[in-house]
């Protein structure tokens, strides 16, 4: 008769060294933050460019304050931008 092969143990994720962190830019009299941009580069997403938003797993921003502009670029190479 064989015996089954005993499963290794599940390895535990390691802890998380880094804090939770909120950014906000504070320029011309408004507090811009990552959330202001998520929801911007959603609206753009779905309205201007005709997509789903679950299409995008990393969104990378470049804010541009002396254009009042934020660049984006997402996973698959896909480049916008919108302004603020």
């Amino acid at each position: 008769k064989k015996t089954a092969a005993k499963k290794a143990p599940a390895k535990k994720a390691a802890a998380s060294s880094t804090a939770k962190s909120t950014l906000t830019v504070q320029f011309n009299g408004r507090d811009l933050t990552k959330d202001l941009f998520d929801k911007t580069f959603s609206d753009v997403w779905t309205y201007d460019f005709g997509r789903k938003t679950s299409e995008v797993k990393k969104v990378t921003y470049y804010f541009k304050p002396e254009e009042n502009a934020v660049y984006f670029v997402t996973d698959d190479g896909t480049e916008g931008r919108f302004e603020i």
